[in-house]
């Protein structure tokens, strides 16, 4: 997963030297940050530390009042690592390096790309030998696809959210979409490699995950902790939109009529995996889904994290969409839009993959009703999300009373 190989380490230069076009230091996103700083946030051109963070002062590729201008403080000046708050060894009361850490996943994204983009024989020489001895589980269907995601959409991500940062806007919607679809994207494959058939070809390489895992679970830990983006809605506002019947609130009633229907699928295809005998468990496994029979095991893992923990979330979704006040909802809403996406990316993109052995694939009778259920399945999530960041109201803290007429004469 970290890609020790030497080539894919030179791949610095290259990929993480942004030579994908997507952060050419004078274009697009990475460009916009380059100019009002200074210097590329990630000028990663020479070597991987000379990150643009005033890192050693740049390595003396920008005038050490140039990396201290850039605010970030790590072995930087402690007075300019308040700005953005990102001290590393600047000020002690500075947050967390989340940015560094950004870095780190970004870097480990593209190693993904180059991995899925070498199996399916477009590139070579670059990850062969590490692919091989050290983590073959990559081979596979699902970890090719997981690698695709995690080279696209993750790198995407971190992407923007390193823009938002240059701009001083907040991210944090963006960073909890990321956590889901990266700890789903972790669990699954880790989980699926020890309980599969490829269980026996573990190495010693795979402890090198539990470094990524450890850091993954930090930087979560750190971005809940982060404050919320709130609207300014006064009391009454507030008050208003909260007063309002479900039956006044059509969109919600849909809404939760598709997590009701989720939620049911959900509980359907977790005693499939668990070899309910009943005739539609079945029939289903064998005419529709045969892929939830495949013995790699990342399936089966799949739908046993779908019913013990996003079951009970849609269960509690429901409760949150009915009652006002429900302010965890749209944190854990991203977080499990973003889990849900990259799981039935990877779900449904391995069912169709040729990895897969034929009998377990899709049958070409039921593609269609296979692609349409499992698209459905990740529309819920998604909107639910949606519609906690685009009307956030209900969803806020009941401001008391005192405090609403202290707000209302002020």
């Amino acid at each position: 997963m970290w890609g020790l190989g030497s080539g894919i380490w030179d791949l610095r230069f290259g990929i993480l030297g942004l030579g994908f076009g997507v952060g050419g230091l004078e274009s697009g996103i990475w460009g916009e940050l380059c100019d009002p700083h200074g210097a590329g946030i990630w000028d990663l051109g020479s070597w991987i530390c000379d990150l643009g963070f005033g890192i050693s002062d740049l390595g003396g590729d920008v005038a050490p009042a140039q990396g201290r201008d850039l605010g970030f403080g790590i072995l930087g000046d402690p007075a300019r690592s308040r700005d953005l708050g990102l001290g590393f060894w600047g000020t002690p009361h500075g947050a967390p390096p989340l940015p560094a850490v950004f870095v780190v996943f970004s870097f480990a994204s593209a190693v993904d790309l180059v991995i899925a983009l070498e199996e399916d024989g477009i590139i070579s020489g670059f990850a062969e030998l590490y692919v091989r001895e050290g983590d073959p589980h990559l081979r596979t269907a699902h970890g090719l696809l997981t690698c695709y995601w995690d080279g696209s959409v993750h790198y995407g991500l971190c992407v923007a959210m390193a823009g938002a940062l240059g701009r001083r806007k907040n991210y944090r919607s963006l960073s909890l979409f990321w956590l889901g679809s990266l700890l789903m994207s972790a669990v699954v494959f880790l989980l699926g490699n020890l309980i599969g058939k490829y269980s026996s070809e573990l190495s010693p390489t795979f402890l090198l995950n539990l470094p990524y895992l450890l850091l993954l679970t930090w930087a979560g830990l750190r971005l809940f902790q982060q404050p919320r983006a709130l609207p300014t809605l006064s009391p009454d506002k507030i008050a208003e939109e909260q007063r309002k019947a479900l039956s006044r609130r059509p969109r919600d009633l849909f809404l939760i009529l598709i997590l009701i229907i989720t939620a049911g699928f959900t509980f359907f295809r977790g005693m499939v995996v668990l070899d309910c005998p009943a005739d539609p468990c079945f029939d289903y496994t064998y005419l529709h889904e045969p892929y939830l029979r495949d013995p790699v095991g990342y399936p089966k893992v799949q739908m046993l994290i779908y019913l013990f923990y996003l079951l009970p979330f849609l269960l509690l979704a429901i409760y949150g969409l009915a009652v006002p006040g429900c302010s965890w909802l749209p944190d854990w809403s991203l977080l499990a839009a973003g889990a849900v996406a990259q799981a039935q990316f990877a779900h449904v993109g391995s069912s169709l993959h040729s990895r897969t052995p034929f009998p377990y694939q899709t049958p070409d009778e039921s593609l269609w009703s296979f692609l349409l259920s499992n698209a459905l399945y990740a529309l819920g999530p998604q909107l639910l999300a949606l519609r906690c960041l685009r009307c956030p109201a209900f969803f806020l803290p009941v401001p008391g009373p005192g405090l609403a007429r202290a707000k209302k004469y002020q």
